[in-house]
């Protein structure tokens, strides 16, 4: 079950005034001018900021995302759904997932900041050009700009987009995408 917004929200109370208290601990044993501390304050409520504006905008889309999931499961003539990236400005996990058909009763799961849909799945997109398709028809630099250049150097040795993403479960969220660190790319490599 995912958490309530006020416990999403309760953390960033916690999280802002370790976060000042620390930078006022230190800065008083280092000595740093109030114009430097004060700008540094700034920088802790900017990041407090970015994490409100960043649970309200994932709360706003997984209520989307459940809601389109329910209509799914509720039709019997729907068999299922396309996972349907903007190819191009994605992320690699989201490439990699891109024309993918999953079940109706499969929720879309994705990571924070995704801005794929689950289309549901008709004979018009049901042989859509999968997203690894799509990325092995793009220009070199264009693979580079997705992937970076030590991942694309590994994909040009061999390494499958697939084996760069992979998911974790997390107890509260529940499971997600993710790109693997390059360290454990490199290492599952020798």
């Amino acid at each position: 079950m995912k958490p309530s917004l006020p416990d999403l929200f309760s953390v960033l109370g916690n999280f802002t005034a370790d976060a000042i208290g620390n930078l006022i601990t230190l800065g008083v044993s280092l000595g740093t001018s109030i114009a430097d501390l004060a700008s540094q304050i700034g920088q802790a409520l900017m990041e407090t900021l970015y994490r409100a504006l960043t649970i309200a905008s994932e709360t706003m889309i997984d209520a989307f995302r459940d809601a389109v999931s329910a209509a799914y499961q509720a039709t019997d003539t729907l068999s299922g759904w396309v996972w349907t990236a903007n190819l191009g400005s994605s992320c690699l996990a989201c490439t990699a997932m891109h024309g993918t058909v999953h079940p109706a009763s499969e929720d879309m799961e994705s990571h924070v900041g995704c801005q794929c849909i689950a289309e549901p799945l008709t004979p018009d997109n049901q042989d859509e050009e999968s997203g690894v398709d799509w990325f092995d028809s793009q220009d070199e630099a264009t693979q580079r700009d997705i992937l970076g250049n030590a991942r694309y150097d590994l994909y040009q040795n061999g390494v499958s987009l697939q084996s760069m993403m992979g998911t974790k479960h997390d107890p509260t969220y529940g499971r997600s995408l993710f790109v693997k660190p390059l360290k454990e790319l490199t290492k599952a490599r020798r």
